[in-house]
Order: C-alpha cells, then sequence, then structure tokens
C-alpha cells in the first residue's frame, strides 16, 4: 500500500451550496410542508439570459435546458441528512428556475435498499443521491450512479481552474461519480469528540496525536460507531493515513471500546458522560458540536492544530461534501440542471451563506468569497500542506472498509 503524503496548497476558500426550499420529505417519515416565502437569489451567471443571435454554444444549450427542465416541472433528490439540511440551499433554485424540489432524508443504508430493489423492479423515481461517500458505494457497484461530469454544460463549472488545486476532486475510486464539491481541512481525528468533565483543559492540550487514544487509560471511556460495508465514518481516512494506517486500526480494535450504532444514543451518552470520547462518530459530531455551543461539555480536536503532529488532510468524502447523479433519473434534464448551477458560484455560495443547521464544509471553487456559516478551524489556510487520500496510488474505500470491518469482527 502507497501511503505517500500527497501535498497541495491553496488558499482559504468560501463554502457550499445553494439555497432553499422544499418541501417534504416525500419518500421520508416527513409530512409536507408549505413553500417558504421566496428570498432572493444570488446573483451570478449561468441563468441563460443572454441576447439572441449573440450567444456562445453552450448559452443555447443552457436556454435549452432550462425550458426542458421546466416543462418537466419537478426534481427529487434522496439521501442521508444532507438532503434535509440543504433545504434552505435548495428552494434558490426553486425559485429561480420554477422548479419543484421534493427532498427525502433518512437512513442512507436504507435508501440505497429501496433505490435497488426499485430498479430491480424497473422503477426509476430519484435524480440525485446526496450522502457519504461511504454510502455511494454501493449505488456504483449496483450501476445506479452516472459519471457526472458528462452532465456539465456551465463554463464555469468545468473549468478546473476554477477549482482548489486546479483539478476537478472526487471520493470515489475510479475518480467519476463521487464528485466533492467541498472540502474540510482537518486533523486526522477520526470525528473525534471529548467530555471536558472526563477531559480536563490541561490533560485536552496534551494531546497531539491519534496514537495518544491508544494509551491504556481511555480503555473503558470509549465509544465508536463500528465499521460496517457501506459507511466508513472515518475508518478509510485512518487506514490510508500516512501517518496512522493499518497498524493503529489493528491496535484500536484490541482496545475495551463500546461501539454503538445508534447515533441518538450516542450523542446523549457522550453528552451525558458516560463516555470519555466518541471516535468514528462523523453522524453524531454535529450533533455534539450543536450541544457544545449550547453549553454542554463536549469539545471537539479542532482547537489544537497548531499543535497536532498528525499530518493534516481534506476530508473529500463527507455528506454535506459531495453530489452524485443517477444513471435513468426520473426528471432529467431538471436533474441536469440542478447539477449545473449547484456546482456554480451561485450555488456554492448559497449554501455557504443559507445553510444553518449545522457548518458547511468549505467549498473547493476558489471564486466563492463568501464564507458564511463555515466552521472558521476547517477553513483551508494559505500555504498549507494537506493529506489528500484519493490521491494515492492504489486508493480503494471499499478496500479499506472491507479490512477495517474484518478487524472489528476478529476481535469479538
Amino acid at each position: 500500500m502507497n501511503k505517500q503524503r500527497v501535498a497541495t496548497r491553496a488558499p482559504i476558500l468560501g463554502m457550499l451550496i445553494v439555497a432553499a426550499i422544499t418541501v417534504l420529505a416525500a419518500c421520508g417519515s416527513e409530512e409536507p410542508t408549505p413553500t417558504p416565502e421566496s428570498v432572493p437569489a444570488p446573483t451570478a451567471a449561468g441563468d441563460g439570459q443572454v441576447a439572441s443571435g449573440d450567444q456562445e454554444p453552450w448559452e443555447a444549450e443552457w436556454a435549452a435546458l432550462i425550458a426542458a427542465a421546466q416543462a418537466e416541472g419537478e426534481l427529487m433528490i434522496v439521501g442521508g441528512s444532507a438532503t434535509i439540511e440543504f433545504r434552505p440551499a435548495f428552494r434558490v433554485f426553486q425559485d429561480k428556475f420554477g422548479i419543484r424540489v421534493i427532498s427525502s432524508g433518512g437512513s442512507s443504508s436504507e435508501i440505497i435498499n429501496r433505490i435497488l430493489a426499485e430498479r430491480d423492479a424497473g422503477r426509476y423515481t430519484i435524480d440525485h443521491f446526496i450522502s457519504g461517500s461511504g454510502t455511494s458505494f454501493r449505488l456504483i457497484e449496483g450501476g445506479v450512479l452516472a459519471p457526472i461530469a458528462e452532465e456539465f454544460v456551465l463554463p464555469e463549472v468545468k473549468d478546473v481552474s476554477l477549482w482548489w488545486g486546479g483539478r476537478h476532486w472526487y471520493a470515489d475510486a475510479e475518480q467519476k461519480y463521487v464528485f466533492s464539491h467541498s472540502a474540510s481541512a482537518r486533523l486526522e481525528d477520526a470525528s473525534s469528540r471529548v467530555n471536558t468533565d472526563h477531559v480536563p483543559e490541561e490533560e485536552y492540550r496534551s494531546l497531539t496525536t491519534l496514537w495518544d487514544f491508544l494509551e491504556p487509560r481511555w480503555n473503558g471511556v470509549i465509544t465508536a460507531r463500528p465499521p460496517t460495508p457501506d459507511g466508513s465514518s472515518g475508518y478509510v481516512g485512518v487506514y490510508y493515513h500516512p501517518d496512522l494506517g493499518i497498524e493503529w486500526l489493528e491496535r484500536f480494535f484490541q482496545m475495551d471500546v463500546t461501539f454503538i450504532n445508534d447515533q441518538r444514543l450516542q450523542t446523549d451518552q457522550v453528552a451525558l458522560g458516560a463516555f470519555a470520547l466518541c471516535i468514528f462518530c462523523s453522524g453524531t459530531a454535529p450533533e455534539l458540536d450543536r450541544l457544545q455551543r449550547e453549553g454542554a461539555p463536549v469539545r471537539s480536536l479542532l482547537e489544537l492544530k497548531e499543535t497536532w503532529t498528525d499530518a493534516q488532510s481534506l476530508s473529500l468524502g463527507g455528506s454535506t461534501a459531495v453530489a452524485s447523479i443517477v444513471d435513468r433519473p426520473s426528471h432529467p434534464s431538471a436533474a441536469r440542471l440542478f447539477i449545473n448551477w449547484f456546482l456554480s458560484k451561485e450555488g456554492q455560495t448559497a449554501v455557504d451563506t443559507l445553510v444553518t443547521d449545522r457548518h458547511p464544509p468549505p467549498t473547493l471553487r476558489t471564486d466563492v468569497t463568501e464564507v458564511g456559516n463555515t466552521n472558521p478551524l476547517e477553513r483551508r489556510l494559505p500555504g498549507q500542506d494537506y493529506f489528500v487520500e484519493t490521491l494515492l496510488e492504489g486508493f480503494d474505500p471499499q478496500l479499506a472498509m472491507d479490512k477495517s470491518l474484518e478487524l472489528w469482527e476478529a476481535r469479538r
């Protein structure tokens, strides 16, 4: 396995996605909700408003695409929590183009099972799937996701010079299905959160590497999400990290760790002090961060960036950092229109400024200047080198997940 560090440099970016309304959880458990009043959409290129007879070829294609999408009149987006958190984002697209956006969020694994079952029955009911890269791999294997770059129309989306590092970024091994539009600069902390009643300031400040958590004093006070075949929860990042790797995982799985798959239960247990450390809990971390802002005794390790010794990395595969389009979407023109707008400067700026349920990761577009609700501790720094696992030769996230699951099962 090649565990070389891949260094890239970039300026601080802005952030994420677009804008706002929608509506119901058509395939989920939520009841339809009224459409909120329209909010002004950020101004940007790409609305097809160009003078007749003075169009570039893409402008004519874009205008035709808008008309075709408006004739379809609807867009169906399903996935994990991002489909709910981005609803303020989806409304900008809906208001701008007059296309009803229906978004449904829930358990990604359950949604994937439903999608695969529908496909087996010859039913094609969705347009976009938004969830973490780990849960997208089964859809790739099932032939559900389509190569996303083939859908790009807008020059500003196609132009790699407008993206950090001068390239398009992907979270899948094939580098074509799961597009990374945003990324958090982070420690490879495996989404760790500590309870400060257990970990006082002096001990917290003494932490400098993920290896510190393998010391005997942490036995019995750690909770973690278990690895699964279709969800990484940070295991892929550790597996490929140049300073950690499979050796760290092997030692971790020999510790006395309480594995909890119920995110709500895990959140409560950490916030109430049943555990000193929550690790491999990317789904739990945003809620713990919210509770921290409300005064709960929990804390992220991001404040330790200046003294952390493990290589810092970019998280490209989180549920709010990626986008994909399905093969044979139910509304092909609306799906194509949306992905172009979503990845445009306007779309990414809208997410940056309108998504408030959690901190959206900073966009990888270099022309977005509004940092909005992004976490200051997750913004990329000029001149900083970052480890990017997807650039490693032989990068295979499914292999990393399978190996992690194998180690976890062997411990029992």
